[in-house]
C-alpha cells in the first residue's frame, strides 16, 4: 500500500460486501459521494492523526471493525488489459481459421461479374 496519508477510515457496504474505506476532507462529502455510488451502512470516522491504510486498519480493528481490504486502482486497470488481450486472441483465432479456398475465390469472382 502507499505512503498517502488519510484523515476519515471507516467502512461501507457494496454489492454484500463490507469494505474498509479511506479518505481525506469531510466526511459528509465522503458519504455523498459513496451513496451515489450506491455503497450503503457507511461508517466513516476521523482518525486521531493523519494515517496511512495499514495503520488505519489497525486503528479500525482496535475500535472492532473489521472489513476487506478496498481493490488498488492496479487491480481495476488490469481488467479491461486483460479482456483487450482476450479479445485480441479471439480476433487472432477467428482469422486464422476463415481461409478462402480456391473454389470459394472462383465463386466470389463469379458473383462480383454478375452484380456488374
Amino acid at each position: 500500500m502507499s505512503d498517502k496519508l488519510f484523515t476519515l477510515a471507516g467502512t461501507s457496504d457494496l454489492n454484500g460486501v463490507t469494505t474498509y474505506r479511506f479518505a481525506t476532507g469531510n466526511a459528509k462529502v465522503r458519504e455523498a459521494i459513496l451513496r451515489r455510488a450506491d455503497h450503503t451502512n457507511i461508517k466513516l470516522m476521523e482518525t486521531p492523526s493523519p494515517m496511512t491504510k495499514e495503520q488505519a486498519i489497525a486503528w479500525l480493528a482496535e475500535q472492532g471493525i473489521a472489513a476487506v481490504k478496498p481493490r488498488t486502482g492496479r487491480q481495476k486497470s488490469e481488467a479491461p488489459a486483460q479482456a483487450a488481450a482476450a479479445v485480441a486472441a479471439g480476433v487472432a483465432e477467428l482469422e486464422s481459421a476463415v481461409t478462402l479456398t480456391t473454389e470459394d475465390v472462383e465463386f466470389l469472382s463469379t458473383q462480383e461479374s454478375v452484380e456488374d
